[in-house]
C-alpha cells in the first residue's frame, strides 16, 4: 500500500484581477442585463401592469435581465421565474426592501448557471444584493419611480453588479520581503529575496498579462521550494544518525552473542532491529538526494527570472536600431563638401607655387 502526504503549501498573498478577456464578457453582459431592465421599466411605465406591486417589478426587470446575460443556459427561462416568484412573494411578507431579494437571488443563480462553487455563488448573492440596495437608495434621494426608463436603468446597473464576482479571479502573488524573512531561515533567504526583486523588476514592464502570471507563478514556485528545502533540513537535524550507528555496533555484537548462545529467538530480533536501522540510515540519504534535487530547481527557477529580466532588454526598441531618414543625405553632402574643399585647396596651391616661380 502507498501512503501519499501532501505537504501542505504556504500561504501566499491573494489577489483579485478582472482579465482582459473576462472584462469583454462582463460588459457584454451587463448591457444585455441593463438593457432589458430598461425594456421592462419602460413598458412597464407605458402599460402600468406593475404599478400595483412595485416589488413585482423589480422581481421581473431582474429576472429577465439574468435570462439575457445568460440566454443559452436552459436554467435561463425558470430563473426568470424563480427571481420573480421570491422577490414578490418574499418581500411584502419578509417586509424588506425587492432589491434586497431581487438581487440575492439573481446572484445566487447566476453562480449556480455557471456551475460555480458555493462561496462564488454567494460572493454573487451579495453583490446582487449590494448593488440592488445601491439602486433603490438613489431612487429615493433622486426620487425615480422603479416604473420608468432610468428606473428600470438603475435597477439593472444594480442588480447586473452580481456578475463581477463571476468573473474575477485570484491568483498568488510573490511573497513581500518581509513575510520571507519572517518564515526562512537566514540560510535559505537570499534565492528567495533575489526571486522577489527580480520578479519586482519585470512587473513595472509593459508585459502580456499571460507572461507576467507566469513569471509570478514561478517567483512562488521558488519560495516554496526553500520551505521545502528548509522542513527537510528541520526534520534531518532531528534524526539521530550518531546514535544509530553506535546501537548497529552494539547490536552486531550482541547478534554474534546470541549465536553463540543458541538463541535464535533473540538473535532474530537483533537482525530485524539491526535492518530497520539501516533501512532509517538509507533513507535519511535518500532525503539528502531528495535536497539537492529541490536546490537545483530552485537554481533553475532562479535562472529563468535572470534570463526573462535580460530577455526584455533584447526586446526593447532602442534609438540606434533605426536610423535618421536624412542620414544618408546628410553623408553625401559632406562628401560633396569635403570633395569641393580639397579641390580648392589643391587649386590656391597651385595658384600660389605659379605666383612664386615668376
Amino acid at each position: 500500500m502507498h501512503v501519499h502526504i501532501e505537504e501542505p503549501q504556504p500561504s501566499l498573498p491573494q489577489v483579485l484581477e478582472l482579465r482582459p478577456a473576462n472584462r469583454r464578457v462582463l460588459a457584454a453582459e451587463w448591457v444585455a442585463w441593463t438593457s432589458w431592465a430598461v425594456a421592462v421599466g419602460t413598458i412597464s411605465s407605458l402599460w402600468g401592469f406593475t404599478e400595483a406591486m412595485p416589488a413585482l417589478g423589480w422581481g421581473l426587470a431582474t429576472g429577465l435581465g439574468l435570462w439575457a446575460a445568460h440566454p443559452t443556459q436552459p436554467w435561463g427561462l425558470p430563473g426568470v421565474v424563480l427571481v420573480v416568484f421570491v422577490t414578490s412573494q418574499g418581500a411584502p411578507w419578509l417586509a424588506v426592501h425587492p432589491a434586497w431579494l431581487a438581487g440575492g437571488a439573481a446572484g445566487a443563480l447566476a453562480g449556480r448557471m455557471r456551475g460555480l462553487p458555493p462561496h462564488v455563488c454567494l460572493q454573487a448573492a451579495l453583490a446582487g444584493m449590494a448593488g440592488g440596495a445601491g439602486a433603490g437608495m438613489a431612487m429615493v434621494l433622486l426620487p425615480l419611480s422603479p416604473h420608468g426608463l432610468l428606473g428600470g436603468a438603475l435597477i439593472g446597473a444594480g442588480t447586473a453588479c452580481a456578475l463581477l464576482p463571476l468573473h474575477l479571479t485570484s491568483r498568488a502573488v510573490p511573497p513581500s520581503p518581509r513575510q520571507v524573512r519572517r518564515t526562512l531561515a537566514p540560510s535559505w533567504q537570499e534565492p528567495v529575496l533575489r526571486a522577489v526583486r527580480l520578479h519586482e523588476q519585470i512587473e513595472r514592464k509593459c508585459l502580456p498579462e499571460e507572461t507576467l502570471r507566469g513569471l509570478g507563478e514561478v517567483a512562488c514556485w521558488v519560495y516554496r521550494v526553500a520551505r521545502s528545502l528548509q522542513r527537510l533540513e528541520r526534520e534531518l537535524s532531528e534524526v539521530p544518525e550518531a546514535r544509530f550507528q553506535r546501537r548497529m555496533v552494539s547490536l552486531e555484537k550482541e547478534t554474534e552473542k546470541a549465536e553463540e548462545n543458541g538463541d535464535t529467538f533473540l538473535r532474530d530480533r537483533r537482525l530485524d532491529t539491526l535492518e530497520h536501522y539501516r533501512r532509517a540510515l538509507a533513507q535519511a540519504d535518500e532525503v539528502r538526494v531528495e535536497q539537492e534535487r529541490l536546490r537545483s530547481l530552485q537554481e533553475y527557477g532562479l535562472a529563468t527570472l535572470e534570463e526573462a529580466r535580460l530577455g526584455l532588454l533584447l526586446t526593447r526598441a532602442l534609438a540606434g536600431q533605426a536610423m535618421p531618414d536624412r542620414l544618408g543625405e546628410v553623408l553625401r553632402r559632406l562628401r560633396t563638401d569635403a570633395a569641393e574643399a580639397s579641390v580648392r585647396r589643391r587649386t590656391n596651391r597651385e595658384v600660389q607655387a605659379s605666383a612664386c616661380g615668376s
